[in-house]
């Protein structure tokens, strides 16, 4: 009788530790106060003369290097089957005077681009913008936050971080050393066949918009390209690193003469490649040799006397949601899980460069959350993946039905909403 109440009482005793695990576990420790309104930070403009230099680094990674793009198992890469690369062209006018960078990863977590905007303080950029090519085929390692290291870019790694925050810093600053008058032009085109929805919603319109920055007498000194959709046609087992076509298209381009090519993404939330086959290889080859004839036919305007503004507005991000990842009785744990991987914060920028408005994103908006966020904020694209990673924004209807994108979505119905009004304060 002794034992058996010895026995009941180590039982109630584990269960009332259980049950106040639980209940601190499901208290909202994020506390975050998303109905604040947003803050406009930097708003500048400037009108007249345009200058502007570009340059590029190598990308090296410490081999052997974790391969990100997916969730586990990830293979190591040893080496990579052609070369990865940071971008940049740095345009002033005036004053003004901005950067816009890419490199062939997944994504840019916070501190890559807090330390690359330290690295290269000396060079009086009035503001930058550092984007991922999203390429599922390159170097991992480079987020040291939780969540980034399971979902997608493998174990930290100091070495890994520091060879993004160095090439970018290097292709920046040859950028910038190179500076020379140049002269706008810019076109848009719709290329639907391009592009297919790899989930309910808007279909992505394929469109394709170019920024040409050159000389009268020398040529294209550097192209900005705005598409979207991912770059996931390596196969993720293997072994070797690659920037996929957004790599492969830059390199041709400025082979043919184009200049330095910025690749960015539009809104990829949704969009996928439209190309067939099974062979990696030739998808790659055909859909850039596709994506390089779209550009080409886009006709480019010059632009007189081109004018440059730009606004940033900073807005309070709500609390993350796992609602969609774990049963009900785990989500206020599955929040709290979340919480310190995911921003409190994000930065929605527009650029004005001539007639081309650009709304800047730090996640993957899907075609219909662009139409909202363009919407609100009167630009005519969204840049995706653009200094931070907030992960993708689906449209309010689709997440409450836990559809779309919003399977990979990190926040509740209420994100496109919030964002939205950041966009508004853009104008």
């Amino acid at each position: 009788m002794k034992s058996s109440g010895r026995l009941r009482r180590v039982v109630l005793t584990i269960a009332l530790a259980i049950g106040v695990a639980y209940v601190v576990a499901s208290e909202d420790w994020c506390k975050r106060d998303s109905e604040r309104a947003p803050i406009v930070g930097l708003s500048t403009a400037g009108e007249g003369a345009l200058w502007a230099g570009a340059g590029q680094a190598p990308l090296d990674p410490p081999f052997p290097v974790v391969k990100a793009g997916y969730a586990p198992p990830r293979a190591q890469a040893r080496g990579a089957t052609f070369p990865l690369k940071a971008r940049a062209v740095v345009i002033q006018v005036q004053d003004v005077k901005i950067a816009i960078a890419t490199v062939d990863l997944l994504l840019i977590p916070p501190a890559v681009l807090r330390q690359v905007i330290a690295s290269v303080g000396d060079l009086g950029l009035t503001h930058l913008w550092l984007v991922a090519t999203h390429t599922h085929s390159s170097m991992g390692g480079f987020d040291a936050r939780p969540i980034a290291e399971v979902a997608a870019t493998g174990r930290y790694s100091a070495a890994s971080e520091m060879t993004v925050v160095l090439a970018t810093a290097q292709a920046l600053r040859t950028a910038a050393a190179s500076m020379v008058r140049a002269e706008l032009s810019v076109g848009e085109g719709r290329f639907p066949n391009l592009v297919t929805a790899r989930s309910e919603g808007l279909e992505p319109d394929g469109r394709l918009t170019r920024i040409s920055i050159g000389q009268e007498t020398t040529g294209p000194l550097a192209q900005v390209v705005v598409f979207a959709a991912h770059p996931t046609l390596i196969p993720r087992q293997q072994e070797m690193l690659d920037p996929d076509y957004p790599g492969l298209f830059s390199a041709e381009e400025e082979s043919a003469g184009r200049g330095l090519t910025v690749f960015v993404q539009g809104a990829i939330g949704n969009a996928s490649v439209a190309a067939g086959g099974e062979d990696s290889a030739a998808r790659i080859r055909d859909f850039t040799a596709e994506l390089r004839a779209a550009a080409a036919q886009v006709t480019l305007a010059d632009v007189a006397n081109p004018s440059i503004s730009l606004r940033t507005v900073s807005a309070n991000l709500p609390n993350p949601d796992a609602s969609r990842l774990v049963p009900t009785w785990l989500r206020p744990i599955g929040r709290n899980l979340l919480c310190p991987s995911a921003p409190r914060q994000a930065e929605i920028s527009q650029l004005s460069l001539g007639p081309v408005k650009l709304l800047f994103v730090p996640g993957e908006p899907t075609a219909g959350a662009e139409l909202k966020l363009l919407e609100a904020s009167g630009a005519q694209r969204t840049v995706s993946l653009a200094n931070g990673y907030l992960g993708y924004i689906e449209t309010p209807d689709l997440v409450r039905q836990g559809k779309g994108e919003s399977r990979r979505q990190y926040f509740g119905p209420q994100l496109l909403d919030v964002l939205s009004r950041a966009s508004q304060r853009t104008r």
